[in-house]
């Protein structure tokens, strides 16, 4: 999830500038500076209505605490560890169900391969894991591997367009699914900044799985971030929307 403020931000040159991988999908290429922690988290709600199988199916579902710790490790390298916690509620033709837990466990790492150049301007590569613990209906059989090669090309000062490419193990399969996202990023001013993203998932014999989101980003301080942002599935006969609070903050400053 990422959003890129190109522009100078008016700080101390001393001082990176704030780079998140929330609240978009598109991870950044860019790794957080050396020796700083830097905190990504935030609450999602879901509204999902589909048919299967001529079975009308609800879900309501919170997502709480999505959160993503990042440490720089030195210049071109950072770890990654996150996870959330899951409610949903599910009626499924009348009869209601309710699942709650820890979900999305992951570890691994972010490499920064190259920096603000004039073409492929960054470039990033992302290999982690969603790990096999949680909640034991929510959590995969076994480790679920991802790849991701970020790209971030800038346009102009206040506008950048990014892109990943890259595939995540299907969990009780030896199958994958191929991931694609792009985001268009403008930045308002110093503070402000909106984005514009497509992103979904495609795998052998199942339905492609396209969406859309849109979001807003303020930058409380140097350090300090707030996020909102909505989206909703490109699906035929399906409704499934949600919206999105964050909060990312860097320690040190």
């Amino acid at each position: 999830m990422i959003l890129f403020f190109s522009t100078t931000l008016g700080f101390a040159q001393e001082i990176p500038e704030l780079i998140t991988d929330r609240p978009d999908q598109t991870e950044s290429p860019n790794v957080v500076p050396f020796d700083a922690l830097q905190l990504e988290t935030g609450f999602i709600y879901q509204k999902q209505k589909y048919s299967e199988k001529a079975i009308s199916i609800e879900n309501d579902n919170l997502i709480l605490a999505t959160t993503l710790c990042r440490y720089g490790v030195n210049s071109f390298m950072e770890l990654r560890f996150g996870g959330e916690y899951f409610i949903g509620q599910t009626l499924t033709d009348g009869l209601k169900s309710n699942l709650q837990g820890i979900q999305n466990i992951l570890f691994g790492a972010k490499f920064n391969v190259r920096k603000n150049e004039k073409i492929f301007s960054n470039v990033g590569i992302i290999i982690q894991t969603i790990l096999p613990f949680g909640n034991a209906e929510l959590r995969p059989d076994k480790f679920i591997p991802t790849f991701l090669l970020s790209i971030d090309q800038s346009i102009s000062d206040d506008i950048s367009f990014g892109y990943n490419l890259g595939a995540e193990g299907i969990t009780g399969t030896d199958r994958y699914y191929f991931i694609y996202t792009a985001s268009l990023a403008y930045d308002i001013n110093e503070r402000l900044g909106t984005f514009f993203e497509f992103y979904g998932s495609s795998a052998n014999q199942l339905t492609p799985s396209n969406n859309l989101d849109c979001g807003l980003t303020y930058l409380i301080r140097k350090n300090v971030q707030v996020d909102f942002s909505l989206g909703t599935t490109l699906i035929n006969d399906s409704t499934d929307f949600f919206g999105s609070i964050g909060f990312s903050i860097r320690i040190p400053q």
